[in-house]
């Protein structure tokens, strides 16, 4: 398969599997998106014609997995699938982080990482982890993979700061959140669109938290916990299912 071919297949194959999520076909999509997600990149890495091919790839396994769940598929299946796109990501370096750099703030430094900081329910979710937050104790960061809008001012005017970084390179990102010297990085998005998993996978903060905006595992071996309560991950359950351990919210 030469570079057109193969740029045509993916493009109709990601086309397709929108198209079917739009009609309730969740069984078609899925195929669609597993047939990228899973495909070799590897003899495509260094053509000039496929400079985004991997973050297609990246997308389309996380729409896979997204998917999944519309469908009769056990929890030991989809947590395998998950698993797997650590796999994807393994390649990207991970940042080291300085101990006593972190321990000079005062305050604890929270970053918050999401395509959602907009008029969406994520952003009304999680309204109060920006709005009420203890100042005396902590700083909060944002980085927002979104354009601005009425939603996200509200919130830069409730954090320390906010970073607008739709359109950026993951490993940019990564080392913007590293300057900042974010001591905990919440991701808002886990498999959901437009989500920051790859900026995740370089461990830009020493502690890195999933939750709100995806309802599973995030399957990276850099996240380290995750948001859940009672109701949706009651206690003794689905521990087995979570690369991540496990926060309730009481």
């Amino acid at each position: 398969m030469d570079d057109i071919d193969f740029i045509t297949k993916m493009l109709t194959y990601n086309t397709l599997g929108q198209a079917y999520r739009n009609i309730g076909d969740a069984k078609r999509s899925t195929e669609c998106y597993e047939y990228i997600a899973k495909f070799n990149l590897n003899e495509y890495k260094n053509s000039p014609r496929l400079p985004n091919a991997e973050k297609i790839r990246r997308e389309d396994y996380s729409n896979y997995l997204f998917n999944l769940h519309n469908l009769n598929v056990s929890r030991e299946k989809i947590f395998e699938e998950t698993c797997a796109f650590n796999k994807i990501l393994a390649h990207i370096p991970r940042f080291k982080h300085n101990r006593n750099k972190h321990s000079r703030h005062k305050k604890i430094r929270v970053g918050y990482i999401s395509p959602d900081i907009r008029f969406h329910v994520v952003a009304f979710f999680s309204y109060h982890f920006f709005m009420s937050y203890d100042k005396m104790r902590f700083e909060v960061f944002i980085y927002a993979n979104n354009e601005e809008n009425n939603i996200s001012k509200q919130f830069q005017a409730a954090a320390n700061k906010l970073h607008y970084i739709l359109g950026k390179p993951p490993r940019e990102v990564a080392a913007q959140i590293m300057n900042d010297e974010i001591d905990i990085l919440v991701d808002l998005a886990g498999h959901t669109a437009d989500n920051s998993l790859a900026v995740m996978a370089y461990k830009p903060a020493p502690i890195q938290i999933s939750g709100v905006g995806y309802f599973d595992t995030t399957g990276l071996d850099t996240v380290d916990y995750f948001i859940a309560d009672k109701f949706t991950d009651p206690e003794g359950l689905n521990e087995k299912f979570f690369t991540e351990k496990i926060l309730r919210l009481q």
